[in-house]
């Protein structure tokens, strides 16, 4: 199987490991489509990466992964006004970031997973669109996870032997999220995921990202934009509120952005991904 992959799939793949402040310990036993045991978490990547100076300086756990209303804050503004790439904040106009963020408010918007009294592993999977899952039969596997993260071009009907059927959370930019709407829809895929039990992780690439999320927990129309007039409902559903809605970007997107190019060869990030993630900061 190729080992390749695409540098939004190695993004997603961390924030399936950092996540709001998640991370994870790594287990080189295969995976197994049986439902897996909870199970304590034996290396705390925290703790592995305490030993490991090199790491160290590529990894700064204490960088926030999604955006929330409680980190809006005038220094996080002039921070990220200044950085680079995409998924800075430099030249865009601030009252529609804001106004955004304020709307996530809550505790549940700064982490990926519910709150949990248990520390126990947590076994992910992120499923690309890239085809090299097909014929693969690894459907019940995938679905055997806890969480399933799922992106852009989302195929399942009439591939659920190879991809599995389960979504828990689903991560796009409204760019690739429209335009995966339109190459793939001859393979079936008519919409994102949708329904209670998905979450979506909105990759703030640039403004327009900001005002359909938005729109999403308002349940009105973009205002404006090139999606102006969009109505948010006819992607995501009626169910999809402001708890079920995560903001990716900032200084973050940056970093790994920046690890991507510098990363040295042979350097997996899906060793640091999904096989068992719990959380450190709690």
């Amino acid at each position: 199987m190729d080992r390749r992959r695409s540098p939004r799939l190695w993004r997603l793949l961390l924030l399936a490991a950092a996540g709001a402040g998640l991370l994870g310990c790594w287990n080189s036993a295969p995976w197994s489509w049986r439902p897996a045991r909870p199970e304590a978490c034996p290396r705390p990547l925290l703790l592995a990466l305490q030993g490991r100076p090199r790491f160290q300086r590529l990894f700064d756990l204490s960088t926030p992964v999604l955006l929330w209303g409680g980190l809006l804050s005038p220094q996080l503004w002039d921070s990220l006004s200044q950085l680079p790439g995409p998924c800075s904040w430099r030249g865009l106009p601030r009252e529609p970031i804001a106004s955004t963020l304020r709307l996530l408010n809550g505790s549940e918007s700064a982490r990926l997973f519910s709150a949990s009294q248990e520390l126990r592993c947590i076994r992910c999977a992120v499923v690309a669109n890239g085809g090299i899952l097909r014929g693969s039969g690894q459907g019940r596997r995938i679905d055997a996870h806890d969480y399933v993260f799922r992106v852009n071009g989302a195929v399942t009907k009439g591939f659920e032997k190879d991809v599995g059927t389960k979504t828990s959370f689903y991560g796009f930019t409204v760019n690739t999220m429209k335009n995966s709407l339109s190459v793939y829809r001859s393979l079936g895929f008519r919409s994102v995921p949708q329904g209670r039990g998905v979450r979506y992780i909105f990759i703030a690439s640039n403004i327009r990202d900001y005002l359909m999320l938005r729109s999403a927990i308002l349940g009105v129309p973009v205002p404006e934009g090139p999606d102006k007039g969009d109505r948010p409902q006819v992607y995501f559903g009626p169910d999809a509120p402001a708890d079920g809605s995560h903001c990716r970007g900032g200084a973050w997107t940056t970093r790994s952005s920046d690890m991507e190019g510098s990363s040295p060869k042979g350097w997996n990030p899906e060793s640091l991904s999904c096989e068992a993630i719990r959380r450190w900061h709690e």
